[in-house]
């Protein structure tokens, strides 16, 4: 069996019923780490995210590059309504607690129907700090939260 087939099948176990992955190519553990070429989370038959060219290593601290990541907000409306569950984190201080030291980058982050918003995304995870960095040709925007404090930066933005 290879990675394509049990790696959806593996995540089914934790993702919400009526939902699933998809992988149009088969993932590649390398001495680097775990290359992921495309994979699709759907709501029924509604691709709410597609992700490409992705890799997760763990050089000092997790890191996952990711090349573009397309959200479809209209398939938000169509993810199944479950009751949470009882050990789910329920403040942001206990969701940051559970957060791993982690860097995500992804080169470029699409909304639709919100394309035009288009743009690069960083953040840098640990439990204590997280960071945010935005960047599109209409927005720039970086943020900070330690605990519950946050402190942000909006710069570039645009009317259109």
């Amino acid at each position: 069996m290879t990675l394509g087939l049990w790696v959806p099948t593996l995540a089914g176990i934790w993702l919400p019923l009526g939902t699933r992955i998809a992988l149009d190519e088969s993932p590649r553990i390398t001495r680097k780490g775990l290359i992921i070429p495309d994979l699709r989370y759907l709501v029924g038959d509604c691709q709410l995210a597609h992700i490409t060219n992705a890799s997760l290593s763990h050089p000092s601290r997790w890191l996952l590059n990711v090349g573009t990541v397309e959200l479809d907000s209209a398939c938000l409306a169509k993810l199944p309504q479950t009751e949470q569950s009882p050990a789910a984190p329920k403040t942001l201080a206990q969701w940051q607690s559970m957060l791993p030291n982690t860097w995500i980058n992804i080169d470029k982050l699409i909304f639709s129907p919100w394309q035009e918003w288009q743009g690069k995304l960083s953040l840098a995870l640990t439990s204590d700090i997280q960071q945010l960095r935005y960047q599109g040709e209409k927005v720039k925007f970086q943020g900070q939260l330690k605990g519950a404090t946050t402190y942000s930066q909006r710069t570039g933005c645009r009317r259109v």
